[in-house]
Order: C-alpha cells, then structure tokens, then sequence
C-alpha cells in the first residue's frame, strides 16, 4: 500500500515537470496537445491519490477498532483464566483437606471438618483448616 502511494507521488511529480516544460514551449500545436493530456493526467493521479489517501485512513480506523477489541477479548479471557485458576486451586485444598481427614471419616469431637465449614460459608478458601486444626496449603 505504502509502494503504491509512492508510486503515485513520483507519477504526480513527473507530471508537473512535464506541465512546466510544456508549459515553456507553447508555441507548436502539438506541444498544446501533451500539455492538456499531461493536464489531464495530473488531475487523474491526483483524484486516484485522495482515494488511496482515503482507503489508508479506513484502513488504520479498521485496525484500531480491531486491536481494541483483542484488547478486551483478551482480558476477558485473562479474567475467565484466574476464575478457572482460583476454581482448581479451591477443589485442590479441599481434596487435600479430605485426604488429611481420619481414613474412617471420623473428625475428633468438637471439630467441624474444612469441607463442613466450607459448604457452611463460613470459612474463606485462603484461611481453610483441617479437621485437626492444620493449615491447608495453598498454591501459587
């Protein structure tokens, strides 16, 4: 695109130096001739050039919305991806937390398990303890 543009800009400049030199030699009826077509030529470049011209403007409108909206796919994505990640990390204590409970499911009298405080609300996922008052690890 970029080329083309260039083209276009030393076509439009070989034509003014043609306008210029016909423009000298007036005289002949020929040399009137190649003016006006040289004119004419002048004025096609120059109506071809404000398209071109255009089409880059809608271009670069086309890419800006395009990359703002990557911009926000990708943070949505991002956003889902720590949801996901947080989702796993939660099921991966309370699985460790049911793994570190008594083999029989017993839970030593007066303690509620981590998954009963879980499901009960009352605990946040960060700060779960097992039934025997361990911390569970938490995942990086």
């Amino acid at each position: 695109m970029q080329l083309n543009l260039e083209e276009l800009q030393k076509k439009l400049e070989m034509t003014e130096l043609l306008l210029q030199q016909f423009s000298s030699r007036c005289e002949a009826p020929d040399a009137n001739q190649q003016l006006q077509q040289a004119m004419e030529e002048r004025a096609q470049l120059e109506a071809h050039l404000g398209q071109v011209m255009e089409s880059v403007r809608q271009l670069q409108m086309e890419r800006d919305k395009y990359a703002e909206n990557l911009k926000g796919e990708s943070a949505m994505w991002r956003q889902r991806m720590q949801q996901m990640s947080e989702q796993v990390h939660t099921l991966r204590e309370e699985k460790e937390c049911q793994n570190q409970q008594s083999p029989g499911g017993a839970v030593p009298a007066g303690q509620a398990s981590c998954v009963h405080r879980f499901k009960a609300g009352t605990v946040w996922p960060s700060r779960w303890l097992c039934a025997r008052g361990q911390r569970v690890g938490v995942l990086s």
